[in-house]
């Protein structure tokens, strides 16, 4: 029992790791993204007081 459980965990953690931040941004805020690339994810910024309206996520 003990070792399903371990296994459980291992595999829900491969799972979770396994996603890129990317997908989640896209899933999250997909109409705000401007720009991407491998390593790098460019948002429009919400914030209005931002002077850029632009954030991005490294």
């Amino acid at each position: 029992m003990a070792f399903e459980r371990q296994d459980n965990m291992r595999e829900h953690y491969r799972r979770i790791t396994g996603i890129g931040i990317g997908l989640v941004a896209r899933e999250l805020i997909g109409a705000h993204v401007l720009h991407e690339s491998n390593r790098l994810l460019q948002c429009s910024c919400q914030n209005r007081k931002c002077q850029s309206h632009q954030f991005s996520c490294y």
